[in-house]
């Protein structure tokens, strides 16, 4: 056996099978054994806020129950508190002292809160050895006959349909919510719907089921106290019962409407309880009458009757007839007719307030306070004394074990065995983690670590109650179960932590301390941390506890001279090294303060880190990071204040911290921090730095902010481009728009080299015309015209994304990306269609007149058809165009001479400077737009796209206009002259006619052989 295994001085199963959480269930030894003077007040019975009440002894109280005169025969006194403050403890007790007494004039009724099934209570309360009453014996074969005959199922129909008549009948008083419910038994209703008593019944841990199972059975171990009460939680809400009938639902949605119907209605519900048990179970106040028997037989026999009742609500559905009984006189007309009754009864401090006035009066004439368990859990020397020997005691009996108490004969008012008495440890151990003042070790705890470990565990509402419940349910007994765990090197670890959150008002462990230990112990850090929080009280550095500690741990020693906890002196608390000044704390702001408080109280897991604190924390790395972006890993130009904002804002969207404020947009954050002592000694650092306070190590911040900015610059970059709408995908669709704007002013087609694509693509576009307006549709121009407005707008956008400013001049003198460029230009090139969903707001105006594009280049192919078969008229494919334009000249001279040229003196005079100019065009434009439409005529499918827009957006410049518009006024003139000839007979007129007929058809008999040529083949 190990070392640490011999340490180890219960075992589980003994420590688990002795410590019952219930003051009913333990054995008289283990009551006994484990009994520890209660912390009692004596207080107003109207429970006065402020007055606290003096502090009595549970010898105080016993005293005070059996001597003090019952006035008129009944004495009634309550003992209240919370639940598992010891009420129930503090009546047992009272019960195992009256009951040695040698008293013969005493009948003791003693009804443990165990006993919560009316067939044990009705037995208890009748079964009475020295009365012999045929009442009391019909009463009792009656209920037995009626519990054993029904089973819980049944039973809680029984109660609803009970309840619904008691309702009915009950006394509305004079608030109008309660008149409303009772009025027409519109509450009954509710209760009497099958759908609704489904609701109330199918949950086993609501009211009625709860009820109607203590009703039928005793309370077993472990099981939690009977609610009492009906709450406006359990009524049902309208979508629960959506089968309901019509007016009950209609009456369930106007009550869950109403806040103070719910309330009327759980209160009726509550009020009618006891009153709906007798009906079922047919008592209607035979139990009252029955308990008048007996208080008349015994004072017949001259005999008090003692009643101990351990939990009021047991007894619910007995309650009323019973503090009928109670509270009933014994002396009428001066003479005694009934034995005295004295009762003492636990009963919760709530429900304490429900009594009635009535029964408070009776209370208050016979006994003008009551005893108040409810105390706080305090650590000065006294509260320490007194929960170090109601702990010690536990753990004793947990060492000992039940067998070995009862027979030591502890229930006979033995001794109880001290298991530290020949424990090999003992000295060391006492020494190390201390004693109780009954001499009882403290180990595996030692005053810091019990003292936190209770307040770490309230109950709601209770944050610094004592209770004796909670403290062995939820304190002593977990870490006892951790004895496999403390044997094999794992105690205390992260299974204590998680069962012990750090209480507020609790000093948590430094995390500049938590961050120190584990780089001195690469071993058994985690161990060490809860170690020194819980067990060395949180010191402000690193030191080394009492050697019995590190012993019965197995967590070594450090190498930290001088630093050690100081030997414990008398009964005072374990005294720590004087912590290291802060006076530099001293000199920070109020919001510091506030902000680094609040990452302590989040590091110790017992606060979210405030909202203050968060966003600065944001803001300083969200900032760092940002700051240290260079904009080259894509290279673009560095945005705007405005941009950076909206990418980047100093949000949880951006750096997340766990259980912080303002999470809510948290779930894409690329920049998270998890709830650890780094995280927290880093965060201290930042709000210091910032605030440029004196924090001696906050520059040791720096490094890490450094790499969380290097880190993160994709993510920056990431966020910038989805704000701008510009990643890839986006580039590539502007490009493409930046390319389509350049193919309408002839700049851009399918097929060009990308160095060519890319000078178009980033050309603002400013200078551009188109050489061949003049034969393109006012579609095309138009749309041109919209394009190259906004045009500028967009490439200067391209070129701050995709490129970065190139010295100091000019607003436009940029360096771009050509490696990241080229990728992105040819895949824009590869589809030159676009649609109008496509665009983003920052090229949107340039994209929208382009989404017509494919229409615009139909229709310009077409009328370059057009243009083409016009030319084939007048210029016919392989005729020299200088021949065509000399016949013309030659026509225009014989009609001039003959003076059929139509337009008189202008057309003679300009005729001349117009031929000269055409004859300086470039007539190869003609054949280009002949072999351009011919490649696309026969072009196949692969290519057809490709063909059919270069050939629609080459600029085929002014000269095809001109040559266009010179021979279409010549074939006018022509036209003119041959039918004014044609006017004339005879004489020199007919003469002339003939001449110009001769001119034209030598022009129509050239183009005619050129096309029979084409047609030939020839």
């Amino acid at each position: 056996m190990s070392d640490l295994d011999e340490r180890v001085c219960w075992t589980v199963s003994t420590a688990i099978s002795t410590l019952s959480t219930e003051a009913v269930s333990p054995s008289t030894a283990v009551f006994l054994a484990t009994h520890a003077p209660l912390r009692i007040r004596r207080r107003d019975p109207q429970l006065l806020e402020g007055v606290a009440g003096a502090v009595v002894t549970e010898e105080d109280v016993l005293q005070d129950f059996l001597n003090r005169s019952p006035g008129n025969g009944a004495l009634l006194m309550p003992v209240i508190g919370e639940s598992g403050t010891g009420k129930s403890h503090l009546v047992r007790w009272v019960h195992e002292r009256t009951s040695r007494m040698p008293v013969d004039h005493r009948v003791i009724i003693h009804i443990p809160k165990a006993s919560t099934s009316l067939r044990a209570l009705v037995r208890i309360l009748l079964e009475r050895s020295d009365i012999h009453s045929e009442k009391l014996t019909q009463l009792r074969n009656q209920v037995d006959d009626l519990a054993s005959g029904m089973d819980e199922k049944a039973l809680q129909r029984h109660l609803l349909f009970a309840l619904a008549e008691a309702i009915t009948g009950a006394q509305p008083g004079s608030d109008p919510s309660r008149r409303a419910l009772v009025s027409q038994g519109k509450l009954a209703e509710v209760l009497r719907d099958v759908t609704v008593g489904h609701h109330l019944t199918d949950d086993p841990g609501s009211l009625i089921p709860r009820l109607a199972a203590s009703l039928l059975n005793d309370r077993g171990d472990g099981e939690s106290d009977r609610p009492t009460q009906f709450t406006p939680e359990d009524l049902p809400h309208i979508s629960d019962v959506s089968e309901a009938a019509q007016r009950v639902r209609s009456l369930l949605t106007l009550i869950m409407s109403r806040p103070e119907l719910q309330t009327a209605a759980a209160d009726l519900i509550t009020e009618n309880l006891s009153t709906a048990v007798q009906q079922v179970f047919k008592l209607g106040g035979r139990l009252q009458d029955a308990m008048l028997t007996i208080r008349e037989e015994y004072q017949r026999q001259g005999k008090e009757l003692v009643l101990l009742i351990e939990d009021f609500a047991v007894i619910q559905g007995l309650q009323q007839d019973l503090l009928e009984v109670l509270i009933e006189a014994g002396v009428r007309d001066g003479r005694q007719i009934y034995a005295p009754v004295r009762t003492l009864m636990a009963i919760t401090s709530g429900y304490y307030l429900t009594l009635t006035k009535t029964v408070v009066t009776r209370i208050e004439a016979a006994t003008p306070y009551v005893y108040d368990l409810d105390t706080d859990f305090d650590a000065d020397t006294e509260g320490r004394r007194q929960t170090e020997d109601f702990v010690g005691r536990y753990l004793n009996a947990a060492r000992i074990g039940v067998d070995r108490l009862e027979a030591a004969g502890v229930a006979y008012n033995a001794e109880v065995p001290n298991a530290c008495v020949d424990c090999k440890f003992r000295d060391s151990c006492h020494e190390a983690f201390g004693v109780s003042p009954s001499g009882h070790g403290l180990f595996p705890f030692n005053w810091h670590a019990l003292r936190r470990a209770i307040r770490s565990t309230p109950a709601r509402g209770e944050l610094d109650t004592f209770n004796p419940r909670r403290i062995i349910g939820r304190v002593i007994r977990p870490v006892l179960e951790d004895a496999e765990d403390l044997a094999d090197r794992r105690f205390p670890g992260s299974r204590f932590q998680e069962q012990f959150p750090l209480a507020r008002g609790e000093d948590p462990l430094s995390p500049f301390v938590a961050v120190e230990i584990e780089k001195l112990d690469a071993v058994d850090s985690a161990r060490r941390t809860v170690m020194l929080e819980f067990w060395g009280g949180a010191p402000a550095e690193v030191i080394n506890l009492a050697s019995g500690i590190h012993e019965a741990f197995a967590i070594p020693e450090l190498n930290v001279a001088g630093r050690r906890v100081l030997e414990q002196l008398d009964d005072e608390p374990p005294r720590l090294p004087p912590k290291k000044p802060n006076d530099h704390r001293a000199n920070w702001t109020r919001s510091l303060q506030a902000n680094v408080k609040s990452v302590l109280e989040w590091a110790a897991g017992r606060e979210p880190l405030e909202q203050n604190a968060a966003m600065r924390i944001r803001q300083i790395v969200g900032t760092a990071v940002m700051s240290r972006c260079d904009w080259s890993t894509p290279l673009m130009a560095e945005p705007g204040a405005d941009i950076k904002k909206t990418a980047w804002p100093n949000a949880s969207s951006v750096v997340s911290i766990e259980n912080a404020a303002g999470e809510a947009q948290s779930a894409g954050a690329p920049i998270r921090f998890v709830r650890n002592q780094h995280n927290a000694v880093f965060f201290e650092h930042l709000l210091t730095l910032q605030a440029k306070a004196d924090a001696p190590g906050n520059e040791s911040a720096l490094p890490r902010l450094a790499r969380l900015a290097e880190l993160h610059q994709p993510d920056v970059i990431a966020a910038v481009l989805r704000v701008r709408s510009a990643e890839d995908d986006r580039l590539v669709a502007a490009l493409r728009v930046s390319l389509m704007g350049a193919a309408l002013a002839g700049r851009a087609w399918p097929g060009m080299k990308d160095t060519e694509l890319v000078a178009a693509a980033f050309d603002e576009g400013i200078t551009w015309e188109l050489g061949d307006a003049a034969i393109r549709s006012d579609r095309w121009n138009t749309a041109l015209t919209k394009h190259r407005s906004a045009r500028p707008a967009m490439v200067a956008d391209l070129r701050q994304l995709l490129g970065a400013r190139q010295g100091t001049s000019g607003l436009n003198a940029r360096i771009l990306d050509a490696a990241r460029i080229m990728p992105l230009i040819r895949q824009a090139a590869a589809d030159w269609s676009i649609a109008k969903s496509e665009a983003v707001k920052w090229y949107r105006d340039a994209n929208a007149p382009l989404t017509k594009f494919d229409e615009l280049v139909e229709q310009q192919n077409s009328a370059l058809r057009v243009i083409s078969e016009q030319l084939s008229g007048w210029i016919p494919a392989g005729v020299n165009v200088s021949e065509t334009l000399d016949a013309v000249n030659q026509a225009f001279k014989e009609a001039k001479a003959t003076g059929l040229l139509p337009g008189g003196e202008d057309l003679v005079a300009g005729f001349p400077a117009k031929l000269k100019a055409v004859r300086g065009r470039n007539s190869q434009v003609i054949e280009q737009v002949r072999r351009d439409l011919e490649r696309l005529e026969n072009a196949e499918d692969n290519e057809w796209k490709r063909i059919q827009i270069t050939t629609a957006v080459r600029d085929r410049g002014a000269d095809l206009g001109s040559l266009m518009a010179f021979l279409k006024e010549c074939d006018a003139w022509l036209q003119f002259g041959l039918e004014a000839a044609a006017k004339h007979a005879g004489g020199r007129g007919e003469d002339l006619a003939e001449q110009v007929r001769k001119v034209h058809t030598e022009w129509q008999q050239i183009v005619g052989d050129m096309t029979e040529l084409e047609k030939s083949g020839e």
